[in-house]
């Protein structure tokens, strides 16, 4: 009795894991279809002059498959052909994070070449500084990227810790540079070595990070702006 027992539980869990398998074959087949329609429909929107169509198509493609380089390609020659360069190198930034080296490694000059383009056409770096755990100050964080992200010739990087209670209001990694890792020491001479032309504080930080906002405050070279949140 309890060989049979033993014998049908393993039969049933064979099965079970065979049936995810085959469901997890099918959803990467239906997921890599998806991409490449979106990536196809891209290229035929670009070539017929719409842009915004084309950029909105490829977003649409990564969002699915993070790690496939074509589609950021696209979509990274699609802001340099409308001047938009903050977005390609924030595209371009995202790519290297998403796709594996062997992928980055095939189409490296043509990658050289993109930011080449995209820094010559860059005009200002900025900094934004965040480090309360406020709802006020991660709003206004979130105002600022969205708004100075419009601007295709200014770069913004942001120096903001991940916190718990925020993460229904993270900044999407398309609308800015580089984010800063605040809570490590090396982030200090990361931003001093980065020569930005501006620093714009949202908040007051925490007591945690009061040592390194104060020495960002003594930073010599950017502009410095404080917006309080009351």
């Amino acid at each position: 009795m309890r060989a049979h027992c033993a014998l049908a539980y393993f039969l049933y869990t064979f099965l079970e894991f065979n049936a995810v398998c085959v469901n997890r074959r099918t959803s990467i087949m239906e997921q890599t279809a998806t991409y490449q329609k979106l990536n196809n429909a891209g290229m035929k929107a670009g070539a017929a002059g719409d842009r915004v169509k084309a950029e909105l198509l490829f977003t649409q493609a990564v969002s699915i498959d993070g790690s496939n380089i074509s589609a950021y390609m696209n979509l990274v020659s699609c802001h340099l052909s409308g001047r938009a360069f903050n977005k390609a190198l924030n595209s371009l930034g995202v790519m290297r994070k998403k796709c594996n080296p062997a992928q980055l490694a095939l189409v490296a000059a043509g990658i050289s070449g993109f930011e080449a383009l995209a820094s010559d056409g860059i005009k200002k770096r900025c900094l934004l500084v965040s480090l309360g755990n406020t709802f006020e100050g991660r709003l206004f964080a979130l105002s600022f990227i969205d708004f100075f992200g419009r601007i295709n010739d200014s770069v913004l990087d942001v120096a903001m810790p991940t916190h718990d209670c925020f993460l229904n209001l993270e900044p999407s990694v398309f609308s800015y540079g580089n984010r800063l890792p605040v809570e490590q020491t090396v982030c200090f001479d990361k931003i001093a070595g980065n020569k930005y032309d501006a620093i714009v504080f949202a908040d007051f930080p925490e007591t945690g990070f009061l040592d390194l906002f104060c020495r960002l405050l003594a930073v010599k070279g950017p502009k410095k702006y404080l917006q309080t949140c009351i």
